[in-house]
């Protein structure tokens, strides 16, 4: 039909028939034409990320949370302002490094932090998105602790407290200051029994959030 509007209009240019009228028809069932696609696309893409975020709750592998990560990333592209298509699709690729070999890791993070990054310029100042960093440097470290610990230890508490001040009763804050001390050593102010407090009143929060 496009076509056809095209042509209508290129031989009435050359006839005396041509008016403003045809010209407005053509560009009001061309911009009818665009406003409906864009609709229907928005449609589809909002269904689809709410089954992608039910999804992720129940996956287990690297290979579900990657895909489930490029599906989301494809929404991502139909709409660049829409933050939580952002946020999920760095989250399934951080969670994709988190139960990946370890030589896989740093492949899903370096994607995880990209996606993150344009999130950061649509919610700068959120507590959630602070902590999602967090989690990525966490998974950084575990890549080569011994080598890493110092830099993406220090990354992960800072941005982990800026979320705290935003959000104190964010159960995830909790949650990822007791993995912290779990996976630290007594002399460094960990163990498991400074980390066992913190499970439970992220337990707790996770209840009533």
């Amino acid at each position: 039909r496009l076509c056809i509007y095209i042509q209508e209009i290129q031989y009435n240019k050359y006839s005396s028939h041509f008016s403003c009228f045809t010209y407005f028809r053509f560009m009001y069932k061309y911009m009818l034409m665009v406003v409906l696609i864009y609709l229907t696309c928005s449609v589809k893409a909002g269904t689809s990320l709410k089954s992608l975020i039910s999804q992720s709750d129940t996956a287990t592998t690297s290979f579900t949370f990657e895909r489930l990560a490029k599906e989301t990333e494809q929404i991502v592209s139909l709409q660049a302002n829409n933050w939580l298509a952002h946020y999920w699709c760095s989250f399934n690729y951080a969670a994709a490094a988190y139960v990946a070999p370890r030589a896989n890791r740093d492949g899903f993070l370096d994607k995880a932090q990209s996606m993150l990054d344009k999130l950061v310029r649509l919610k700068k100042d959120e507590a959630e998105v602070l902590l999602l960093q967090s989690w990525i440097y966490s998974i950084r470290i575990t890549v080569a602790p011994g080598s890493r610990i110092k830099e993406f230890g220090t990354k992960s508490n800072i941005a982990r407290e800026k979320a705290y001040v935003l959000d104190p009763q964010n159960p995830r804050y909790y949650f990822l200051k007791a993995s912290s001390l779990y996976f630290s050593p007594p002399f460094m102010g960990g163990g498991k029994s400074k980390a066992k407090p913190l499970f439970e009143e992220a337990i707790k929060k996770f209840k009533l959030y």
